[in-house]
């Protein structure tokens, strides 16, 4: 069993695009025939997990997701955890209908959204699989195709946040009635930040789904 590709949406570095990390299994990768012991051994440790890529590409993203996902302390994320250029184009929604006085109901939340896909192979043992069972469905009968597990976390109550994002816009335009453009979404960007932040207004949920988006959270 072996992770064989996480697909990171919002989080951090990774956007909506270009965003799907794909694993090798390292019982693929094995040296040339050695003739001094008479057989090919395996070039990576089934247990090792390597990450190659430029400098700034995003490993220590990749890494901290993986960690993010699985530790059970990280169940509430911090503002910073959302992509900031995703942050901004929310707000660009919110702005755009508090200026039409429209309803923020239709609007998204910030949400951050891991899809895994786990491939069983001869070394996966059925104490392993019956850890996924939830996730298996009738595509995945053979266990040819790959488990998909999606995980995420967004707010528990839209409308408390909704609220509070009008209400953000509306001190902004009270105190800085002259500030325009990019440094008016500047401040209001710095604000959603610490509205996501807090505690006492902002709660998360986490929800994990099968391939067919039914929720196996219970």
């Amino acid at each position: 069993m072996y992770l064989e590709s996480l697909k990171i949406i919002n989080y951090r570095k990774f956007g909506e695009e270009n965003n799907t990390i794909y694993f090798v299994n390292s019982n693929e990768i094995y040296h040339s025939f050695d003739k001094s012991i008479g057989e090919t051994k395996p070039l990576i440790s089934p247990s090792s997990t390597l990450i190659i890529g430029k400098n700034n590409a995003g490993k220590t993203t990749i890494t901290n997701a993986l960690i993010f996902i699985t530790e059970e302390k990280n169940k509430s994320p911090k503002s910073s955890d959302f992509n900031v250029f995703y942050l901004k184009k929310l707000l660009e929604q919110y702005q755009v209908a508090h200026q039409k006085k429209e309803p923020f109901d239709n609007l998204p939340i910030p949400k951050l959204e891991f899809i895994l896909k786990i491939k069983i192979d001869s070394s996966g043992g059925d104490d392993l699989i019956t850890n996924l069972s939830n996730f298996i469905t009738l595509s995945n009968d053979s266990l040819e195709e790959p488990i998909e597990i999606k995980v995420i976390y967004e707010l528990k109550e839209s409308q408390i946040f909704y609220e509070n994002v009008r209400k953000i816009i509306d001190e902004t335009e009270t105190k800085h009635p002259q500030t325009e453009g990019f440094s008016k979404t500047n401040i209001q960007l710095e604000k959603l930040h610490e509205l996501l932040d807090d505690k006492e207004i902002i709660e998360y949920k986490v929800m994990y789904k099968n391939i067919n988006d039914t929720d196996i959270s219970s």
